[in-house]
């Protein structure tokens, strides 16, 4: 809400021990066409104009992010537009501004990472349901959160397609026949730990590697050690070079803390056995 802002702005205008000089605009996520920031880029322009007539000089605009990916699958079909679409919309709204030395600020950071990793994990067991067929992974919500917590679609096929079924896009309808329908699921005692349900699926065996794609972006940083599951470990792939850059994670490093606590307990647990 302008009238807010401007109100909070007049507000701390002669704080003694705070200057506000910028502008953060918040407008959404997945966003998939430039007209969100075309309607809330003037309205910020008008505000930083208000400010500056009331003596409040701002020097910088962060249009946040929100820039959308395609995942392959979209709840409300819309297709995400091209970065270049974005920037011949909204570069004009913010060129005399800029020339002016306003700074501006951007957060592309989901548009970016998203599509540059995946996750992969292993077909642990195969179990046929009454009515529906189940591939139990070592991975699950503890490992990538965004299917149980937004319903959110990623992409999954084994590494290695034992029919040899190589898709050539990421959408959920795949064109070969020895599809069948299967829920991909972790190893968690959640009823919401899943990373697909019902997706059609090739013929997978016990043993068998699953890549879960685009998973670059909200992956890890919301991965957790529920149900003492250690974090698996990320792989920088640069063409054929691979680099660890965060080691597997281990069951010591889940009771690390706990064990760093009973060496600071009085002399009779320590007597017990109940430290290292």
């Amino acid at each position: 809400d302008p009238s807010t802002a401007f109100h909070l702005f007049a507000l701390y205008k002669h704080h003694p021990h705070l200057s506000v000089r910028g502008l953060h605009l918040h407008i959404g996520s997945q966003i998939s066409s430039p007209k969100p920031y075309t309607d809330a880029i003037p309205v910020a322009l008008n505000l930083i104009d208000a400010l500056a007539a009331q003596g409040i000089a701002i020097r910088s605009l962060n249009l946040g992010g929100g820039f959308g990916v395609d995942y392959g699958h979209s709840p409300s079909g819309a297709a995400i537009e091209p970065i270049d679409a974005f920037a011949r919309a909204i570069v004009p709204l913010l060129r005399d501004r800029v020339n002016s030395g306003l700074r501006i600020l951007l957060e592309p950071g989901r548009s970016i990472m998203a599509t540059a990793g995946l996750l992969l994990t292993r077909a642990q067991f195969l179990k046929q349901g009454r009515s529906k067929r189940f591939i139990i992974c070592d991975a699950g919500m503890h490992s990538l959160l965004r299917p149980a917590l937004y319903s959110a679609y990623h992409f999954i096929w084994p590494v290695q397609p034992r029919g040899g079924e190589i898709p050539t896009s990421p959408v959920p309808a795949q064109p070969f026949a020895s599809l069948s329908p299967a829920d991909v699921v972790g190893p968690l005692c959640e009823s919401s730990d899943f990373l697909a349900l019902d997706r059609p699926l090739p013929a997978i065996q016990q043993g068998d590697l699953l890549a879960v794609f685009n998973a670059g972006a909200y992956g890890m940083s919301m991965s957790s050690t529920h149900n003492d599951h250690p974090k698996p470990a990320e792989v920088l792939v640069d063409a054929d070079h691979t680099t660890l850059i965060r080691p597997r994670g281990e069951y010591i490093d889940l009771v690390r803390s706990e064990l760093t606590c009973l060496s600071n307990t009085p002399g009779p647990l320590r007597s017990n056995g109940l430290t290292p």
